[in-house]
């Protein structure tokens, strides 16, 4: 017997659809409604000194302007607002307030025929009716004059407050609308918006976590990942000076969101894990000195937080966002005109920047110099513990405190030197009138050992405070000539050379090429970038001939560097960058041996392609041997990389380096650094040399030694590199080396090693460095006393004579005689 099953009825197609149309629309309709409420409970809840709240009554004038449809939403939300921080009779006077504020923004739309004149009376209305209500609501409560000040204060900013964002309303639908791109005047008056939206936080916490921290860091950090680092810095320091003025929020924070800000703008190029750890590294590096306890672990958390919702983000949203910056698109030559108008104002903004933190760091080490910590504790001091420790609850407190004071005082002296004497007290080293008299000796012996213990862990961190205070400075300092050489290589890029680019084209033009627009942008070097826009070629390689075009034409052999193919990507335009070849090369081996009886070996070095092209050879010992010392020079060069990779100038990488070690741990650690940077297209090299050995380069038959006196890292704060330039030709031999290697056995010397140098057969970088390993183990009967390691490098000519110098070197040392 068959059973037949009735399926459910189901809606046609169509109305389907549209069912489903509907409770999209109508979800989104909610979404937005909840958001509007949610910006006007936050700005109600803003103030103004903790008592004038301005931005509320500006928000219902704006909305009555510009978007009367979502009035209703904001004063539902305005009046929640009021209700979270208000008492009734404050809510019923600013209630009395918003009316009047209303009728002015309803009659200021009836003024004139344009938009500009309407809002032109709707900030002077808005004025008018907060000021007048003011003044009748202080007549009637009785308020003191100086409340008139406040109240006129408030008036004023509520009425700039309308005129502007109503204004940044209007362009905001003109966007909208034409899909139009932000300018940097609306950029920074969302950044005011977003700044008084997060002060409304204010008071606001999940457990550790302050929600006007994290959501300032959320917007520095999603700033720096939108636009780089000099938009970090600014979103740290614009919004976070908003918020501090209308908050709590403790203004020691500016200075660490601003360099995280940059650091993480500075790695955002590895993607989200190199922009989370960015972040970190640049909050971290100033808010130890700066924090108490209790806001460093709030910072913490915090910033925890705000990478675990970053790393929720999908990409495609930042780049949709990116997409409305102004240097979101490719624009024509007329735009590029307001790039360079915009990148001005930003170095303007950036260099003010470094000033404030110049002046901060110098009025940090102008502070008057605190008393040198003891290591010896206070006997009275301790006595006092002690007893209140021990004898405080004692039957025989009388007898011994009052009746024979003196004595138990005396005896209490000896005791305490006793103990610091011998770092510590036993049972059998108390004095005879302690044993004949107290009862609680044993509890006695435990109270001075814990209390000695307490004392040296706190003079050790009293003299690290003590003395970070000019770390604090020396990083504010470095971090002010961060920014500042971020401001002149803002100016020296702005200028775009226009003879090169025309002559370029024209050249380009002549030889059939399909350009569209040519860019030459000058380096700091007076090298130039060509940058040129071509259509596509469907896989020819025609950049390969534009490389060849602008060779003949600036005397310079140029390659084709980071393509934007359109072949590829298949765009109808291709992006092509033409940079200068590399005149040099290196060629480098690094051999290395532990101690006798040590498998671990405490040197270690690193090699690295900079992005400025130059190359990075760097030896590191750490303090004696073994895996103490291995970690202590592995962490130097590991952190000494990431720095540099970063585009940190040398002398701050290693001044923060310096600072890292030195508070890193209460014992004394350090390490050497040898570090040798070669340009590949000039052939200069800078030697930085820091409590290492001498360098020596091999020049045909001459020995050249470069050294230099400075203390390891990690050992004071007050820290000076020798940094030694010279400049090197084919066939050189750099050689570096590690204390080891005249360590390796008593009585040797550097000039025994420059012996060495000069046997040394000079067939290539490894033949040399084997060489020198196998003759100085055969010295030390292959019983080394210490860790070596010895490297050597080759400069060898890139496609070019052994003698000849390269043309952009050449054209300048000529224009320099």
């Amino acid at each position: 017997m068959a059973v037949s099953i009735a399926k459910p009825k189901t809606l046609p197609g169509s109305i389907r659809t549209l069912f489903n149309h509907l409770v999209a629309r109508i979800t989104t309709s909610f979404l937005r409604s909840l958001l509007v409420i949610l910006i006007a409970v936050l700005w109600a809840r803003a103030s103004l000194f903790g008592e004038f709240h301005p931005f509320a009554l500006a928000a219902l004038a704006i909305t009555s302007l510009i978007y009367p449809q979502r009035l209703f939403e904001v004063i539902i939300g305005t009046l929640i607002g009021f209700g979270l921080c208000f008492s009734c009779t404050k809510l019923a006077s600013y209630a009395a307030l918003a009316i009047p504020v209303l009728i002015g923004a309803g009659l200021a739309k009836r003024q004139g025929n344009t938009i500009s004149y309407q809002l032109i009376f709707g900030s002077f209305y808005t004025a008018a009716a907060v000021l007048i209500g003011r003044i009748i609501l202080a007549t009637a409560g009785g308020e003191e004059p100086v409340f008139l000040y406040f109240a006129l204060l408030e008036a004023i900013l509520a009425g700039l407050l309308v005129g502007v964002l109503s204004y940044f309303g209007t362009r905001l639908k003109t966007i909208a609308a034409w899909q139009q791109e932000l300018e940097a005047e609306e950029i920074a008056l969302g950044a005011l918006i977003l700044g008084i939206s997060i002060s409304g936080l204010d008071g606001l916490s999940l457990g550790l976590v302050q929600l006007v921290d994290l959501s300032l860091r959320l917007a520095v950090i999603l700033a720096a990942w939108i636009a780089g680092p000099g938009a970090g810095a600014i979103a740290g320091v614009g919004i976070g000076v908003v918020v501090g003025l209308l908050s709590n929020y403790s203004p020691y924070q500016l200075a660490g969101l601003a360099m995280a800000g940059i650091a993480a703008g500075l790695f955002r190029a590895l993607g989200k894990g190199g922009l989370i750890v960015g972040f970190f590294a640049g909050a971290g590096l100033l808010s130890y000195q700066l924090l108490t306890p209790a806001e460093l672990s709030g910072m913490i958390a915090s910033t925890l937080v705000a990478a675990v919702i970053v790393s929720l983000i999908p990409p495609e949203t930042i780049a949709t966002v990116q997409g409305w910056l102004p240097a979101g698109k490719l624009r024509n030559p007329r735009e590029l005109d307001e790039e360079q108008r915009l990148k001005s104002w930003l170095s303007r903004r950036l260099s003010t920047f470094s000033e404030v933190l110049g002046e901060l760091a110098r009025s940090f080490a102008q502070l008057p110099q605190e008393e040198v910590v003891s290591d010896n504790p206070d006997i009275s001091k301790m006595i006092n513990a002690v007893s209140a420790r021990v004898c405080s609850g004692c039957q025989r407190y009388q007898s011994c405190w009052v009746d024979r004071f003196y004595i138990t005082f005396k005896n209490f002296e000896i005791t305490l030197v006793e103990a610091e004497n011998n770092d510590g007290l036993q049972l059998t080293q108390l004095p005879q009138g302690i044993k004949s008299h107290c009862t609680q000796t044993h509890k006695l012996v435990q109270a001075v050992n814990y209390l000695l213990e307490l004392h040296r862990v706190e003079s050790t961190w009293e003299k690290k405070l003590l003395s970070s205070r000019e770390i604090v400075s020396t990083q504010l300092q470095g971090v002010a000539e961060v920014i500042s050489s971020l401001s002149k290589e803002m100016l020296e890029r702005r200028y775009v050379q226009e003879n090169p680019s025309k002559e370029l084209l024209a050249a380009f033009v002549r030889k059939r090429c399909a350009v569209q627009q040519v860019r030459a942008v000058a380096g700091t070097d007076g090298q130039y970038e060509i940058r040129v826009t071509c259509v596509n070629c469907g896989g020819k390689e025609a950049c390969r001939q534009l490389a060849s075009i602008a060779s003949v034409m600036l005397d310079t052999q140029y390659s084709v560097g980071r393509p934007a193919c359109g072949y590829l990507s298949g765009e109808p335009l291709c992006e092509v960058s033409l940079l200068p070849k590399k005149a040099y090369q290196l060629e480098y081996q690094v051999v290395k041996t532990s101690k006798k009886g040590s498998k671990v070996n405490g040197d270690n070095h690193l090699l690295l392609a900079l992005p400025s092209g130059k190359i990075g050879v760097a030896l590191s010992d750490g303090m004696g041997s073994g895996s103490r010392a291995a970690l202590e020079s592995s962490t130097t060069l590991s952190l000494l990389e990431q720095l540099l990779r970063a585009g940190l100038d040398k002398q701050f990488a290693l001044r923060a380096l310096n600072s890292l070690l030195l508070f890193r741990s209460p014992e004394e650690t350090f390490a050497t650094l040898d570090l040798m940077l070669f340009d590949e297209y000039t052939g200069e090299a800078e030697f930085v040399k820091v409590g290492c050995q001498p360098t020596y380069i091999i020049r045909g038959s001459d020995i050249l030694r470069i050294e230099g006196q400075s203390l390891p890292i990690g050992i004071v704060s007050q820290f000076d590199a020798a940094i030694i330039s010279e400049e090197l030709y084919p066939n050189d031999y750099i050689v570096m080396i590690t204390d080891g290697v005249t360590d390796c056995a008593p009585g040797l010397t550097a000039e025994w090693f420059e012996k060495l140098l000069a046997h040394a057969p000079k067939l290539g970088a490894a033949e040399v460095a084997d060489y020198l390993l196998a003759k100085v183990l055969d010295v030390c009967a292959h019983e080394p006393q210490d860790d070596l390691t010895i490297a050597v490098a080759r400069v060898r000519s890139k496609g070019m004579g052994a003698n000849m110098i390269p043309v952009y070197t050449r054209r300048r040392n000529t224009a320099e005689n």
